[in-house]
């Protein structure tokens, strides 16, 4: 299936968004193993690490490839900076050694740590995420810029980002990629608009996205065609 590719609107700012497969909450009731695969490369778990890397590199190598583009990751709820050890933070890095893209880590940081997202609303996101990006134009070494992130849900964090960006680099040419999208989450009052492929949003509030695994086993091989095939 490869790279899939929608618009994401901020009410200010229109740009494309690539993304590997679909997650789904345990919380909807749908959740599945490439969910959970998801929530264990977000705290680090092996197998799913290397697969989500590997898949996400090989797509966007056929994107990227030697681009003068800059890559900047998003930042954790308790984190005010990018760390070399961090799951997104590998994927920079690996973006840098065999696409050629510039590393942005250090381009991105917050004035605070903030509550888990996971746990609130859309407007309470947006209320929670709102200000406390700052861009630093020194470490954008682009106007093409390529930012990650593990889910878009809301599209709130990925909104505050791109806003502070275009606050130091108002010219710059915004592409997002994430592993996955949330495919049960929508707000009709949100001011983001999320056009693409046509699946089903459900309307829900407040998600837990920090689930318990449970029992859990999966190889690798197995988990690279999942994500290639957006296979629940």
């Amino acid at each position: 299936m490869g790279l899939q590719r929608r618009t994401f609107n901020t009410g200010k700012y229109s740009t494309e968004h690539f993304y590997l497969c679909h997650y789904r909450p345990k919380s909807s009731g749908q959740h599945d193993r490439l969910s959970r695969s998801l929530l264990r490369f977000k705290d680090g778990y092996e197998p799913d690490v290397r697969a989500w890397l590997d898949c996400s590199v090989a797509e966007l190598s056929k994107l990227f490839i030697n681009s003068n583009a800059t890559v900047i990751h998003a930042l954790g709820h308790d984190e005010i900076s990018s760390s070399e050890t961090d799951t997104l933070g590998k994927l920079c890095g690996r973006l840098r050694d065999e696409v050629g893209l510039w590393d942005g880590r250090l381009a991105l940081s917050k004035t605070h740590t903030t509550s888990k997202l996971s746990l609130l609303g859309m407007k309470a996101r947006s209320a929670e995420i709102g200000e406390c990006y700052r861009a630093n134009k020194d470490q954008i070494h682009s106007k093409r810029i390529l930012v990650i992130d593990d889910i878009l849900t809301t599209g709130a964090t990925m909104t505050a980002i791109i806003d502070a960006i275009h606050k130091v680099v108002p010219s710059a040419s915004i592409k997002i990629f994430t592993l996955a999208l949330c495919e049960h989450f929508s707000d009709l009052n949100a001011s983001i608009s999320l056009q693409g492929n046509n699946f089903s949003w459900t309307s829900y509030q407040g998600w837990l996205a920090a689930e318990e695994e449970g029992e859990y086993e999966e190889s690798y091989d197995s988990l690279c065609r999942r994500i290639s095939r957006d296979q629940f």
